[in-house]
């Protein structure tokens, strides 16, 4: 894959080291979970990438050769950046594959009804708009800073208020509100650090859509 490999663990083997941890305990528990995969250099392996490529990989990704070519504003073949695309993909699907698979252990687990699960990326990636390729962190356009925001849903108790059910919520929200989120979720008071949080809940109930059937990516 070239020089300037990032360390890096398959979102696989973080999860399952996660869902180990879960089995022993049986308190109230709390996990953040980091899934690294879709950075560049792509590399989801030969299973996934027979799903978005007719062969091989024919591009070498080198972090340093897009760094100088995103530093120079030079451009890549149509082909190149196909197929990097193609093994973005494949990476963002076996994320996908694997928080499909914790959610089903977890709805197995005692309480699940009570488990609140939130999905949320820190950046997005670049992949070849306003001229950036495969990379974040360089520029304010979208593809660097929208971002989705999954949870699940559960009702509402006298501590704390309910989420519509199966839907899209109009409108963004900020990722600084994402603790406050999770404290309002669980029952806590967390208005003196975020009172936004209240707000951002009643506005996406009073304004979201159907979610269609598909593939959340």
């Amino acid at each position: 894959l070239g020089p300037f490999r990032a360390a890096e663990r398959r979102c696989t083997a973080t999860g399952t080291s996660m869902m180990k941890w879960l089995k022993s305990t049986e308190r109230t528990w709390f996990s953040w979970l980091h899934f690294y995969d879709p950075h560049f250099p792509y590399d989801p392996g030969e299973t996934l990438e027979k799903l978005y490529l007719d062969g091989p990989p024919e591009f070498p990704q080198s972090v340093f050769d897009i760094a100088q070519i995103n530093h120079l504003r030079t451009t890549l073949p149509d082909e190149q950046i196909a197929e990097y695309k193609a093994l973005y993909m494949a990476e963002i699907t076996r994320v996908d594959w694997e928080l499909h698979k914790i959610c089903c252990q977890l709805t197995a687990r005692k309480n699940q009804k009570e488990t609140l699960i939130l999905v949320t990326a820190d950046h997005g990636e670049s992949l070849d708009e306003h001229g950036n390729y495969f990379t974040h962190g360089d520029d304010l356009y979208d593809p660097s800073l929208r971002v989705p925001w999954l949870t699940t849903w559960f009702p509402a108790t006298r501590s704390r208020p309910s989420l519509a059910q199966g839907r899209i919520a109009a409108g963004q929200a900020p990722l600084n509100v994402t603790a406050g989120f999770i404290a309002t979720m669980a029952g806590l008071s967390f208005s003196a650090v975020n009172p936004l949080c209240g707000e951002i809940i009643k506005s996406w109930n009073e304004t979201s859509t159907q979610l269609p059937d598909g593939n959340s990516y």
